[in-house]
């Protein structure tokens, strides 16, 4: 197995919260499950540190990175300021295969909703479906840093706080602003749902500070 294939193996589990943030990476444990040696592990691992989903600590191994809620509201003011702007360039360049193909997500989603792993995978792929259809490899690359860095926690908005309707609806404000060729209402729906995300996971944050936020993660 590849590097690059034990990288997604790890960012998978880590969105899904089979690895939670916090959590130490012991390299034995995780070579002996994947059935790799050490060496790709040990690249996977490094490629995942220099984008900041873990954090190598000398002398210590690695450690999945946990954020604070300042860190949190960091990333998403990250994430206003960049991805509506890309609402111009998806009605441009989005193709019908691709429209349809985020439909079936939002359908796939609804479908899913009392499966916190499955929708969470299908959310995932929703996010970074409508942005490929900009165009740009480094764009990609920057946008799926983000959201590997934000989605264990993004879970806790969906599910802790039972805003599945909420997120399902924008979804499908997206997808219509997407098909009516309305770039400022998709601009605006992209904003609102990342606006929702932040106000609402700094809020629960806030309201419990003595609680470990990585106990209301999972589902």
């Amino acid at each position: 197995m590849k590097s690059e294939e034990v990288s997604d193996l790890l960012r998978r589990a880590i969105r899904n919260g089979i690895i939670r943030p916090g959590d130490d990476l012991v390299q034995e444990d995780i070579a002996s499950r994947l059935g790799v040696s050490r060496i790709p592990l040990r690249e996977a691992l490094r490629g995942l540190a220099a984008v900041g989903i873990v954090q190598m600590k000398p002398g210590q191994g690695f450690r999945v990175t946990k954020l604070e809620s300042e860190e949190i509201t960091e990333l998403y003011n990250l994430r206003l300021r960049i991805e509506p702007n890309f609402a111009n360039d998806i009605i441009t360049h989005i193709s019908k295969p691709q429209i349809d193909l985020l439909d079936d997500l939002d359908k796939k989603m609804r479908a899913q909703d009392d499966n916190a792993e499955e929708w969470a995978n299908a959310n995932y792929d929703f996010h970074l479906g409508m942005y490929e259809s900009a165009g740009g490899s480094h764009t990609l690359r920057i946008v799926r840093q983000l959201l590997d860095l934000v989605e264990p926690y993004s879970r806790m908005y969906v599910y802790e706080l039972q805003n599945v309707d909420r997120v399902q609806n924008e979804h499908s404000s997206m997808i219509e602003a997407i098909r009516d060729g309305d770039v400022e209402g998709l601009d605006q729906a992209i904003s609102l749902h990342l606006v929702g995300a932040r106000d609402g996971l700094v809020a629960a944050m806030a309201a419990e500070p003595n609680v470990d936020p990585i106990t209301l993660l999972m589902p």
